[in-house]
């Protein structure tokens, strides 16, 4: 029981998992936002997906600009 309060306690304050709940928040911002906009329902599947290239678009383009 201390133990699983001890790793609970961590899981909180520990930086990645900081991040990845403010990402959670961030995408369930955006999906609203998504919503809102358009008649069209977006998955949590669909937004992870578009973050996940974005992410692999911002980590390469800065190799692509440097071979041009």
């Amino acid at each position: 029981m201390f133990r699983c309060s001890l790793v609970d306690g961590w899981r909180k304050t520990d930086p990645i998992t900081v991040e990845v709940n403010q990402r959670k928040r961030k995408l369930r911002r955006l999906l609203v936002e998504m919503q809102k906009k358009t008649d069209v329902y977006y998955t949590w599947r669909t937004i992870l997906f578009r973050d996940l290239l974005v992410s692999i678009q911002k980590a390469t383009d800065p190799i692509s600009a440097e071979v041009s």
